[in-house]
């Protein structure tokens, strides 16, 4: 039998959860889920009424890196090591959103207000570029603006979502401008420092002409000497073209060195370290390479008077001159490019130009120096002539080539002021900012769907952590898991209100649905093992299960069925069958019998015909040391003779060990289990006590039945059709 019954192992065994047991599960923690779902709805609800809505505007703008207006626009084809592609539209992406131009949106909308509360600390503490800087801030780190290019494509999708549907166009509009503003100002920045100097210039070029109009005038009248001799004109000429050339490069250093000064200017603006021209200069390998390029270009000159281009001396010596520049160029780019450290597109693209007008600037001062070397061979030569025809020569010389100089800016001026009023910025607006005609968040609808979605799920977890919380037996499938479906359950009484004094509800209102779940359960027993249950004790785990009242109600039962019963309660802590019964609390009882002071008849109460209890009597101080002595086996011995039942009220077995003293020489243990009560670790530790002590449990008695943990549940009305019960009985 203790094979039979050994549920040992099944303590570590789990069975997986049914679709049934699921359901239930929901049913017995309805309320929990119900208001954990109507909590997260109503959050929902009241974050949907409290937040402010927010509205999205956007614009699409078409960007062109490569272009020559671009704000990356020059650079070389491969790239700057260290700067990045040309063509990486993400610079762009970085320059839209740059502090620069949030600075000039806020400005231009008088943004301040509007970012900033009125009686914000901020105000007291800050002047009002500080305010714009704090503004610049929350607007770049607050998510307001997204800037993202559209795949494969060179349009960029500017969208700002603020609270204001007119403030979003408005910002979105307004950045797209500022962008191209932007754009366009880096473009004309070269150009306008170009006509800049041209405009100082042009000025003292036509007073040098005028001068040396006139000093010929005045030498030739002096002299009397009107033409040149063929020689001297040769040196003129050849003067003429070199003092050309001497001016042009002049101009262009000059132009290179404003220009980089004013990049150097903008590049303060970035707080960054600032490479000098002449770090670049002193640089050995640049003067080596600078050097070499001078003497090349000098050579070069002296063979083109000599023989034609197409000479192999020539092609050799250009192709020398090419490779020269190519090495001066990477080695000035690897000397910039190793001073970026700030990873900011405006700064890269700075440092970029910057390195472009070094290399021109060097390449500018070799050919400089090449020119002004060939030019000494011919000035030699002049102090051959005569003086007076060396005179002449200087005259003409200096009147051509301010001729030369003057005509040269004035074309330069116009061409450049033809440039600069052409330029336009590197983007346009492929879709214009629109005012939002409804919010773009919170989605009311969808954020309302998530609310449900979320609560339905969380009021599902709610009631499945409930639900392992809870230590109590919930349902008769998880009795069955705990004994492996090897003890039977022989009994399933529904859950009823208990009147005090009216216990007994087989004999107050015996056609009730509760006393027929106990006939029901009474007559399991009997037929279960007729033969051999004469003596049953009634026990269970923990105290407040029914047990009592169902031991009471099941003698009621037996009685009517005409035998004769005997309800011994030994419980001799708090027993409760005199109250029960509505007996008056007796002196004597069981206690008096141990003690061999009362005979077991003169002990003996008849409550009803063929009913009689044997109570406790006095409260002794060690109840378990007489439960164990020989007077309880004569006691089973005296009742059996006398009774056709003999029904044991128990103390609950995590009680007292009395139950374990006596159980193995009952008939059987019938343990009485309340749902939702019964601890699961005390209902364990009572079935091993039982089986240890060698005791029959005949099975149990689900107290405590609903239609919320049972599908047994169900009560008979007076036609004697089944119905479902639908609230509690």
């Amino acid at each position: 039998m203790t094979d039979q019954y050994n549920v040992q192992n099944a303590r570590d065994q789990e069975m997986e959860l049914s679709l049934e047991d699921i359901i239930f599960m929901i049913k017995r923690r309805f309320w929990w889920g119900f208001f954990t779902v109507v909590f997260v709805v109503a959050a929902t609800v009241a974050y949907l009424l409290i937040v402010i809505p927010q509205y999205t505007s956007s614009v699409t703008i078409k960007v062109n890196p490569t272009s020559q207006s671009s704000s990356v626009s020059n650079l070389f084809s491969g790239g700057l090591p260290g700067m990045g592609g040309s063509n990486d539209i993400s610079t762009e992406i970085e320059l839209i959103k740059s502090k620069t131009n949030l600075e000039a949106v806020i400005k231009e909308l008088n943004l301040v207000d509007v970012l900033i509360e009125e009686d914000s600390e901020a105000r007291q503490k800050y002047n009002q570029e500080q305010l714009v800087q704090i503004a610049v801030n929350k607007l770049a780190d607050g998510d307001y603006i997204s800037v993202s290019p559209v795949k494969d494509t060179q349009i960029v999708e500017i969208s700002v979502e603020i609270f204001s549907p007119e403030l979003a166009k408005n910002i979105a509009a307004t950045l797209a401008k500022v962008y191209n503003d932007q754009l366009k100002e880096y473009a004309q920045r070269e150009l306008k420092v170009t006509r800049e100097f041209l405009e100082k210039q042009i000025p003292l070029a036509e007073r040098d002409l005028n001068e040396s109009i006139l000093a010929i005038r005045q030498y030739k009248e002096k002299t009397g000497i009107f033409n040149l001799s063929n020689q001297a004109q040769y040196l003129l000429n050849m003067f003429s073209k070199y003092d050309t050339q001497i001016d042009q490069y002049e101009m262009t250093v000059k132009t290179t060195e404003n220009n980089i000064q004013t990049l150097k200017e903008k590049l303060k603006e970035t707080n960054a370290e600032i490479i000098t021209s002449e770090t670049i200069s002193i640089n050995p390998l640049v003067q080596e390479l600078r050097s070499k390029l001078t003497n090349a270009k000098i050579d070069l000159a002296a063979l083109q008077e000599m023989y034609p281009s197409t000479d192999p001396r020539i092609v050799q010596k250009k192709k020398i001159i090419q490779e020269t520049e190519s090495e001066l160029s990477d080695q000035v780019t690897e000397i910039v490019s190793s001073q970026q450290k700030i990873d900011n597109p405006l700064y890269s693209e700075l440092v970029a130009d910057i390195t472009k007008k070094e290399i021109s600037l060097l390449l500018a001062q070799a050919n400089l120096e090449a020119v002004r070397e060939a030019r000494e061979t011919y000035e030699k030569r002049l102090w051959e002539l005569p003086k007076i025809e060396q005179d002449l020569v200087q005259l003409e010389r200096e009147k051509r080539l301010n001729e030369e100089l003057f005509t040269l800016l004035a074309k330069k001026l116009e061409e450049t002021k033809i440039a600069e009023a052409s330029v336009v910025g590197n983007s346009y607006i492929v879709d214009e900012a629109k005012i939002p005609l409804n919010p773009s968040s919170p989605n009311k609808k969808l954020t309302l769907a998530i609310g449900g979605v979320l609560g339905i799920f969380l009021g599902v977890l709610i009631i499945f952590i409930v639900e392992y919380a809870d230590k109590t037996i919930r349902s008769e499938e998880e009795i069955e898991r705990l004994v492996h479906n090897k003890i039977p359950i022989l009994g399933r009484i529904p859950r009823f209100k208990i009147t005090e004094g009216k216990e007994m509800i087989t004999h107050f209102d015996p056609t009730s649905p509760e006393s027929e779940s106990i006939k029901m359960a009474a007559n399991n027993i009997l037929y279960m093992r007729p033969e051999k249950t004469q003596i049953m004790a009634v026990t269970s785990s923990g105290p407040g299960e029914g047990k009592t009242t169902f031991v009471g109600n099941m003698a009621n039962i037996l009685s009517q069925n005409g035998e004769s019963v005997l309800v011994i309660d030994m419980d001799m802590r708090k027993p409760r069958i005199e109250k029960f019964f509505n007996i008056p609390q007796n002196k004597q009882g069981l206690v008096n019998y141990f003690a061999n002071q009362e005979n077991l008849d003169d002990l003996i109460v008849n409550v009803h015909e063929r009913v009689d209890i044997l109570p406790v009597g006095p409260i002794p101080p060690n109840p378990t040391a007489l439960l164990a002595s020989k007077k309880t086996d004569e006691l089973f011995e005296i009742v059996k003779e006398k009774y056709d039942r003999i029904i044991i009220d128990t103390p609950p077995i995590m009680a007292a060990a009395d139950v374990s003293i006596f159980a193995g020489k009952t008939d059987g243990i019938i343990m009485v289990t309340m749902l939702n009560k019964t601890m699961r670790p005390s209902f364990k530790i009572a079935l091993n006590n039982l089986f240890n002590s060698k005791a029959v449990l005949l099975g149990f008695v689900v107290n405590g039945i609903s239609n919320k943990n049972s599908n047994y549940y169900y009560y008979y009305n007076k036609d004697g059709k089944k119905k479902r019960k639908n609230k509690k009985g």
